[in-house]
């Protein structure tokens, strides 16, 4: 348990010590310190885990609160459901990527959907921009392309 100090969370009347660490690897850890007469062993229990838990204790709230301030409301915000903006974006790129993916292999209708619901987001600047942009990610236009890039015969016919 060779955990660098982040903050001290909370001491209990009975002696008792939370802290935020980091562990070795990197990750934020939740060091308990149990005082002489609790008679329990330390430990150290990953962030996520420990939020787990579902605890609703002193140290708990202490914990989100350093997460707040540490720029991991992630965390400490997930039981709720919520996300950082950073958070959402990320997430919201990676599905918008594999949507991208795996267009052609859509249904029509699911792909209209789609299309609508990014320009009913984004404005209709965006359709025709975003129409190239899908029509170049369906395989039955990429073979068309693909078919046309082909080498072209030689005058010599060749």
């Amino acid at each position: 348990m060779a955990a660098s100090l982040i903050k001290n969370l909370y001491y209990s009347p009975n002696g008792d010590r939370w802290s935020l660490c980091r562990d070795v690897a990197g990750k934020l850890v939740v060091s308990h310190q149990p005082s002489d007469a609790s008679g329990g062993h330390a430990s150290e229990t990953a962030v996520e885990l420990f939020l787990s838990f579902g605890g609703h204790g002193p140290e708990y709230q202490a914990l989100r609160d350093a997460l707040a301030e540490l720029g991991q409301s992630a965390l400490a915000n997930e039981r709720r459901g919520e996300l950082r903006a950073e958070v959402t974006d990320r997430l919201s790129r990676a599905l918008g990527e594999a949507v991208a993916r795996s267009w052609s292999a859509l249904p029509q209708d699911i792909q209209q959907k789609l299309f609508e619901a990014a320009v009913m987001a984004h404005g209709e600047a965006i359709r025709q921009e975003l129409a190239v942009y899908l029509h170049g990610k369906h395989d039955r236009t990429n073979d068309v392309r693909q078919t046309r890039a082909g080498p072209e015969p030689d005058s010599l016919g060749a």
